[in-house]
C-alpha cells in the first residue's frame, strides 16, 4: 500500500491534469485517487477521483473467452492473494479453465512484484522450471 498521494488543483483541464498524471508515471507506485484541491499549493479538499471507476468506465474492456482460448503459449498467472482490482477467484476460474498454473503470492494485492519481489521471482523460477 502506498503513502503517496496526488492532489491536482480544480481548476485544471483534463488535458492539463492528465499531462501532469503522464509526468508521475515514472513513479513506481500506483495512483489510486486524484484529490482535487480548491487551488495549486493549497490543501482544502474540493472532491476525490477515484481512477478504478474512471478506468472500468472507460479503459478495460473484458477479454472474450475465445480470444483467452486461443492464446498459444506456455501462460501462468501470478496473483496477489488481496487484489481487490481483479480479485482471486477471476485469476482462479481462469486458472481452471484454460489450465494455466496459478500462483498465488501471499501479502500481496494488485501489485505483486511491487509488494513481494521475492515471491514473485520464486514463482517465475518454477514456472521456468516447470517449461525446461
Amino acid at each position: 500500500m502506498t503513502t503517496e498521494f496526488v492532489t491536482l488543483p480544480r481548476e485544471l483541464t483534463v488535458g492539463e491534469a492528465l499531462s501532469r498524471l503522464r509526468e508521475m508515471a515514472e513513479t513506481p507506485n500506483m495512483i489510486y485517487y486524484l484529490y482535487v484541491v480548491e487551488e495549486e499549493g493549497s490543501w482544502k479538499l474540493s472532491g476525490v477521483i477515484a481512477l478504478r471507476s474512471l478506468i472500468l468506465q472507460f479503459g478495460w474492456r473484458v477479454i472474450p473467452e475465445e480470444e483467452l482460448a486461443r492464446i498459444a503459449v506456455p501462460t501462468t498467472l501470478i496473483w496477489g492473494r488481496h487484489d481487490r482490482q481483479t480479485p482471486l477467484a477471476v485469476a482462479q476460474q481462469a486458472s481452471t479453465r484454460f489450465g494455466w498454473p496459478l500462483h498465488v503470492i501471499e501479502d500481496a494485492a494488485d501489485d505483486p512484484a511491487f509488494e513481494q519481489p521475492e515471491a514473485v521471482l520464486k514463482a517465475l523460477s518454477v514456472t521456468l522450471a516447470a517449461t525446461q
